[in-house]
């Protein structure tokens, strides 16, 4: 697999992610936002278009709306529409599938009964505040000692996938 890594993090070679992809695009440039953006999104698996646009393409004029578009039709993400009580249509973005996620060190969101796509997103708000913690995980990656250090009850497993940063 061609990865190349820097500093402990994934850069995936762009011939790896369009093999992965199987995109009709031949070529595929990511840019230092593109690949800082996909860094991110592995760690915190969905990120909302305004989210990104102050992180990630605040130096564009247009935003974060054409990059996104960009890796969207590239295959890369998928984009969906989040409504959120008091604020309409957010729209989020995760990776298109499984193996690209992996590809980056992440994956894709765990939703379920008591895990919706609001929770993933305010706590992706929450890595964004906190200062990109390198050292930041999500509850749904804890391991036996995380469990043990932030608390085992359901209360206290939500308030850790929240505030613990291991």
């Amino acid at each position: 697999m061609k990865v190349s890594t820097r500093r402990g993090l994934r850069q995936p070679h762009t011939s790896r992610l369009l093999s992965l992809t199987q995109a009709l695009a031949q070529s595929l440039r990511l840019t230092h936002a593109d690949r800082l953006f996909l860094r991110d999104l592995a760690r915190v698996r969905l990120i909302s278009a305004d989210l990104a646009n102050v992180h990630h393409y605040a130096r564009l004029k247009s935003g974060a709306e054409r990059p996104l578009s960009r890796l969207v039709k590239s295959g890369l993400l998928t984009e969906k529409q989040l409504r959120v009580p008091g604020h309409g249509q957010i729209k989020t973005y995760e990776f298109a599938s499984q193996q690209l996620a992996r590809t980056w060190g992440g994956s894709l969101p765990v939703t379920g009964a008591k895990r919706t796509n609001l929770h993933e997103l305010i706590t992706s708000g929450l890595y964004f505040e906190l200062g990109r913690p390198t050292d930041f995980r999500l509850a749904a990656d804890f391991d036996h000692d995380d469990v043990q250090r932030c608390g085992t009850c359901p209360y206290q497993r939500a308030m850790a996938n929240l505030f613990c940063v291991a």
